[in-house]
């Protein structure tokens, strides 16, 4: 649990960056909790992509690889290798300029994973799939998919896990 937890973490899917509390508390700026009021207290934001939110990160990856390598786990880790879609199923597109630069940050972060992980850990669903529904039960975003990518990603999923055993 704690390393999907840790991985969702990385990935950035969900999220809007860092909220760093005055006590150096560093939490994940999940939408869901955002929109919910449920931070808590005052917080300076660190923007996904920038300079202080790629040490940190980097940061955040390395203790996690050394967690997983001391536990003898590393091997077991597995990336969704997502990126955002630009439109949905209806036509309709996102915001290219938040797209791109979402991917942007994705594709780097995905390059830093392959120097500690290697390529058959990366699980990707063909680009034909990466798109948005804009009828999802949590609402229209380039990050909620339709469910044919969903069905694709969980075979991938139990391949590599499967082989993991």
């Amino acid at each position: 649990a704690w390393l999907e937890a840790a991985a969702n973490e990385l990935h950035g899917r969900t999220s809007r960056g860092e909220l760093e509390r005055a006590q150096g508390e560093i939490l994940a700026a999940h939408l869901a909790r955002l929109r919910a009021g449920g931070d808590g207290g005052p917080a300076r934001r660190v923007a996904s992509g920038s300079p202080e939110f790629l040490v940190r990160w980097e940061a955040g990856w390395a203790a996690l690889v050394a967690t997983a390598r001391r536990q003898g786990r590393l091997g077991r880790v597995v990336v969704h290798e997502a990126y955002w879609a630009r439109g949905d199923a209806a036509g309709g597109a996102f915001d290219q300029q938040r797209v791109e630069s979402a991917n942007r940050t994705l594709t780097y972060l995905y390059a830093r994973m392959r120097k500690d992980l290697p390529e058959a850990r990366f699980l990707r669903v063909p680009d034909r799939l990466v798109v948005g529904d804009p009828s999802h039960r949590w609402g229209p975003s380039p990050v909620h998919y339709v469910e044919d990518y969903y069905r694709d990603f969980l075979d991938l999923l139990d391949e590599a896990t499967r082989a993991a055993v």
